[in-house]
């Protein structure tokens, strides 16, 4: 923390990282301020049912309206991003996977490995090498 500040001491830091001094004396923007700006300009934020609402739309709508879509500067930045984004081969498929498994519940992967061994400790123990190399190989 700098310490005296209305002295003016310890403001050298300011002289060697000019990078961090704010020249135009405006606050930077944060979250807060753009989300008043949007809600000013009526934009209403996107629900999760909205958009899987609109990927399942995406999925059954023919590729004429989707390139139309892609091209029209009056639909929303990201849905006309996502469309862009389903022209690749390898975002297609991960975005129809992802949407499959969120619609019928991903599958559980689940391998159990179950092996019984009935072990005589006392009859190994009085066993020698040879005899017990006999009983590996035969298993």
């Amino acid at each position: 923390m700098i310490k005296n500040f209305w002295d003016k001491k310890n403001t050298n830091w300011f002289a060697k990282n000019k990078e961090n001094i704010n020249k135009k004396w405006a606050p930077r923007k944060l979250f807060s301020t753009v989300n008043i700006e949007l809600k000013w300009k009526w934009i209403e934020p996107l629900s999760k049912e909205q958009l899987i609402e609109a990927y399942s739309l995406i999925f059954n709508t023919d590729e004429e309206e989707l390139k139309r879509i892609k091209d029209d500067k009056t639909y929303p930045f990201a849905l006309r991003l996502i469309i862009k984004e389903l022209d690749s081969d390898y975002n297609r498929m991960k975005a129809m996977q992802d949407y499959r498994d969120y619609m019928f519940w991903k599958a559980v992967q689940k391998e159990e490995i179950k092996y019984t061994w009935d072990i005589n400790i006392n009859k190994f123990c009085q066993m020698d090498d040879d005899e017990l190399n006999s009983i590996i190989e035969q298993k």
